[in-house]
C-alpha cells in the first residue's frame, strides 16, 4: 500500500514493488490517491485482499530480500508488525547526508535513532523504533486495533502500534528488513519536518494519551524554560552550559559519522530540540479536523497494479 498525491507519476516505490513481485498472484499493489494519507491508507486496506499489509512511502525503495523475511517472521505466534529502518541511499547529496546523521544521533531522536539506521539486533519493539515509509501489519490485527486515526494527519502508525501494545500483540524490529529512502534536500524541507514530527506527537498525544508519549515532551520542556529565563537567570546560564556541553560531547561522539561542517552539525542538533519542541508546544492548540469521508479533499483514488481480483478503482 502506497499513499500518494494525486496527478502524478507512478511513484517509484510502488514500481519497485512490482518489479520484485511481478505477476504473483498472491501479491496485489495498491496506490492510494489523496490529500489525507491516513484515509488513504484505511481505504486501501478496506479493499486490499491480503492478509499482510505492507505500507511503504512514495518515495521509499524496498528490497526482495528484507520483505521475504519479514513475511517469514509473521509465523511466529502473535507477531502483528514487523519492521525495520528506512536508510540513507549513497547517492545522496552531502546536504541529505548531513541530515541523516541527524536523525541517526540519539541526542536529537533518543531511541527513534533505530527508523533511519540499523541499531542492534531483531527484537520486540515499539512505535518509537518503527515507521510507516517501511511497515508490515498483520490485516485483522489492523482491524482490531481501530485502523488508522483519521484525525491525525502525522503519527496515525504511532497511536496504532501503542494501542496493538497495549492489545499485547508482538512488534518486531529488524535492523535488517530495511528500505531506501533520501532525506529532504533543503534546509527549510527538514525543519519543517521537525515542526510537523513535534506537531503530530502533541495531536497524538491528544487524541491517544499514553506514558510512551512522555520522553518526546523533553524538547517542548526545554523551549518552556527558555521563556522562563528572565524569572530564572543563573539557574538558565548554568543550566544552558551543560545543555550545551552535552550537545559538544554528542557531535563529537559522532563526528566520523557526519557530513558537513562541525559548526552546522552542532547548529542542526540545537534545531531539532527546538523546533520539535515549538511544534510540540502548537500542536497541543492546533484545532483538530473533522476527517469527513464526503469532503472534496479527502477524495481518494485507488489504483490496483497487481491484483488478484482484477483491477478496481473508488
Amino acid at each position: 500500500i502506497v499513499a500518494a498525491p494525486p496527478g502524478e507519476p507512478i511513484p517509484k516505490s510502488a514500481m519497485e514493488a512490482l518489479a520484485i513481485w511481478g505477476d504473483d498472484p498472491e501479491v496485489e499493489i495498491i496506490i492510494a490517491r489523496g490529500r489525507q494519507p491516513a484515509i488513504q491508507r484505511n481505504r486501501a486496506v478496506e479493499q486490499a485482499s491480503g492478509q499482510i499489509l505492507y505500507f511503504l512511502d512514495d518515495d521509499s525503495i524496498p528490497n526482495e530480500k528484507a520483505i521475504k523475511q519479514a513475511i517469514e517472521l509473521f509465523q511466529q505466534s502473535n507477531v502483528a508488525v514487523v519492521g525495520g529502518p528506512n536508510l540513507c541511499p549513497k547517492t545522496a547529496s552531502p546536504r541529505q547526508q548531513c541530515f541523516a546523521s541527524i536523525m541517526g544521533n540519539y541526542l536529537a531522536f533518543g531511541p527513534s535513532v533505530a527508523r533511519y539506521k540499523r541499531v542492534g539486533e531483531r527484537r520486540r519493539s515499539s512505535e518509537k523504533e518503527l515507521i510507516l515509509c517501511n511497515l508490515f501489519i498483520r490485516r485483522d490485527a489492523f482491524l482490531l486495533a481501530g485502523s488508522f486515526d483519521e484525525f491525525l494527519y502525522r503519527n496515525e502508525e504511532n497511536a496504532l502500534m501503542d494501542k496493538l501494545n497495549q492489545l499485547n500483540f508482538t512488534l518486531l524490529y529488524d535492523p535488517a528488513i530495511s528500505v531506501e529512502r533520501l532525506p529532504r534536500e533543503r534546509l527549510s524541507q527538514f525543519i519543517r519536518m521537525l515542526f510537523n514530527y513535534g506537531r503530530g506527537r502533541a495531536e497524538q498525544m491528544r487524541r491517544h494519551a499514553s506514558s510512551a508519549s512522555l520522553l518526546n515532551m523533553v524538547p517542548a520542556m526545554l523551549v518552556l524554560w527558555t521563556l522562563f529565563a528572565p524569572i530564572y537567570p543563573v539557574w538558565f546560564v548554568l543550566s544552558l552550559i551543560l545543555y550545551f556541553n552535552i550537545l559538544l560531547g554528542g557531535t563529537l561522539s559522532e563526528h566520523r559519522h557526519f557530513h558537513g561542517s562541525f559548526a552546522f552539525h552542532f547548529l542542526l542538533l540545537l534545531a531539532t530540540h527546538y523546533v520539535y519542541g515549538i511544534g510540540t508546544l502548537y500542536g497541543f492548540q492546533t484545532r483538530l479536523q473533522n476527517p469527513s469521508r464526503g469532503s472534496r479533499e479527502q477524495r481518494v483514488q485507488l489504483e490496483h497494479l497487481a491484483n488478484p481480483i482484477g483491477s478496481k478503482a473508488s
